[in-house]
């Protein structure tokens, strides 16, 4: 799927929906200084939806990055810790939500599986993403509550359950015993 984005926000927009659960939202807002390569996190910045503001950095996502940085500086973009994680292919700036959806629309698109005026069911969009990390993630074992705390989402039951989040140290070794590894070529960001 990734081989079908054209654009590099495409792709990276498309791996952190897929990888992490990210919301659209979620997606644009990190920047450079919210990426903690050594520590394997992104520190989301808080959002209303959002109970919790750190999502696993996934070990592909990490080894493309450095590529997708080098490819920003190639542009002539002065990366500093203040840039957009995500930016636009032609102003170089922070782009919206909306961009980010219709770029993963735009991939469903090229792979046959987003029709523009389907039903829901036929659409292909950045809460698909969440579905699918969410899936892929129970389908490799991991708890529910694991997943939850992952995509920021409150879990409902006791009162106590809303303050307790699960030690980052515990939710990196889940995630990386659950995570797929995905076939991705080498020179994903050179479009």
């Amino acid at each position: 799927m990734l081989c079908a984005a054209t654009k590099a926000h495409e792709i990276l927009s498309a791996m952190l929906g897929g990888t992490a659960g990210h919301r659209r939202g979620e997606i644009v807002s990190p920047s450079l200084e919210n990426v903690k390569m050594k520590q394997d996190i992104i520190v989301v910045p808080e959002h209303a939806k959002r109970t919790r503001c750190v999502t696993i950095l996934h070990p592909q996502l990490k080894k493309y990055l450095p590529q997708y940085f080098e490819m920003r500086k190639a542009r002539g973009e002065k990366l500093t810790p203040q840039s957009p994680l995500v930016v636009g292919r032609i102003k170089l700036n922070r782009i919206d939500g909306d961009v980010v959806n219709n770029g993963v629309k735009r991939i469903g698109r090229r792979v046959g599986i987003h029709i523009d005026a389907g039903d829901t069911d036929e659409k292909f969009t950045t809460h698909n993403l969440r579905h699918y990390f969410t899936t892929t993630m129970k389908e490799h074992g991991m708890k529910d509550d694991y997943i939850d705390d992952l995509r920021g989402d409150l879990r409902e039951g006791r009162s106590s359950d809303g303050y307790y989040h699960i030690p980052v140290k515990k939710l990196k070794e889940e995630y990386f015993k659950c995570c797929p590894i995905y076939d991705i070529p080498d020179d994903l960001f050179k479009i």
